[in-house]
């Protein structure tokens, strides 16, 4: 079995208001990480916030993209997640790092 590290980034696909980020914005992030990567697997999903601003329930519309790779990137992904979340003016991007082996 050799093991490997795995993200799950969270990529939401709107701003904080409500606008819809452009297709190409998304695509290029994407691509970015197929580039460093080599591929990823993309789940798609919606997700109720359980936050409130004002009288309204935050919903997003939420892609999940899960890479592997061989070496630890979590230095990489750290100044990866800074960047996007500047360029998507979000609070936070979620990362989540797994140790996983394959069979």
């Amino acid at each position: 079995m050799q093991a490997y590290t795995e993200y799950d980034i969270y990529i939401p696909l709107t701003s904080k208001d409500g606008t819809r980020f452009s297709p190409q914005l998304i695509q290029g992030i994407k691509e970015s990480l197929i580039d460093r990567f080599g591929g990823l697997t993309e789940t798609s999903f919606e997700s109720k916030g359980h936050w409130k601003m004002g009288p309204i329930t935050v919903r997003d519309d939420i892609r999940i993209w899960r890479v592997l790779d061989e070496a630890p990137s979590s230095e990489f992904l750290a100044q990866f997640q800074k960047r996007l979340e500047e360029r998507l003016r979000q609070e936070k991007i979620l990362i989540v790092k797994r140790s996983v082996q394959i069979l």
